[in-house]
């Protein structure tokens, strides 16, 4: 005979309000159907989705009720069971976001613009980033000592790379992102008025990724490169190893460990 564990949870579905819908009008010159072209994919559905994703998916009444989400795309792939309760790693180390791999950088086909939004945003707000400014402060006086994650997102004069975090798989404390009051909501707000997720494609990784090291204590940040076996093309991550594939079929490796 054979057994199998079986867990039974409650699952909730819901529909999306009216509103994340209503922007047809702004994209009424694009195709409905991709084109084709990955990094350059310009069809409605795909901006609406950048636009639910980087902000109104946190906020959604659905999740009310609930501390942590975790975001994993319909062709993501746990390839092997979880070393650890991933919602208890969060609270109990009193983190606010996690990530898998954060070592792509976006094309500059779509980021027209959006440098522009992020210089705007720090002038408008640099009270609110003043522990963002204080947490790079090292890379003018020794980048070498700075924390990793700075180093490889943030250049020696405190410029961001645009690499992002691969958010098809991310933990993340809602109340950080949800809550209007909130630095990331703030961040949303104002890259959303600017209208460049519908008209330029900006993506809802870049969006998330600069919205995160902006907004959450670095402290806050798990990093769980090495520690989950994963699978979502073009990455491949297995536990004790990291991966990442391009198209053309080089390979490039990064040591796991918390942040």
């Amino acid at each position: 005979t054979t057994g199998c564990a079986l867990t039974f949870e409650q699952v909730y579905f819901d529909t999306l309000p009216p509103h994340l819908t209503q922007f047809e009008n702004a994209l009424g010159g694009l195709p409905t159907k991709d084109s084709g072209l990955y990094m350059e994919s310009g069809h409605r559905g795909y901006r609406l989705m950048c636009r639910f994703f980087a902000g109104d998916v946190w906020a959604h009444p659905a999740l009310q009720g609930f501390d942590f989400a975790w975001r994993l795309d319909a062709d993501s792939f746990l390839v092997e069971p979880l070393p650890f309760d991933p919602f208890r790693r969060m609270a109990e180390g009193n983190f606010s976001y996690a990530f898998l791999h954060d070592n792509f950088q976006e094309s500059t086909k779509v980021m027209e613009g959006f440098g522009e939004v992020v210089q705007s945003f720090i002038r408008e707000n640099r009270d609110a980033l003043r522990p963002f400014f204080q947490d790079i402060g090292c890379l003018s006086r020794n980048a070498s000592e700075c924390d990793p994650l700075i180093q490889r997102h943030f250049s020696p004069d405190g410029q961001w790379r645009s690499r992002y975090f691969y958010n098809n798989f991310e933990l993340l404390r809602l109340d950080a992102f949800r809550l209007e009051s909130s630095l990331y909501r703030k961040w949303f707000h104002h890259v959303d008025r600017s209208g460049g997720i519908l008209t330029k494609r900006w993506g809802d990784a870049p969006i998330r990724s600069f919205g995160v090291l902006t907004s959450i204590p670095h402290s806050q940040i798990l990093d769980l490169r090495g520690e989950v076996s994963y699978m979502h093309l073009p990455l491949i991550s297995c536990r004790g190893k990291h991966a990442h594939f391009d198209q053309g079929g080089g390979e490039e490796e990064d040591e796991g460990g918390e942040h």
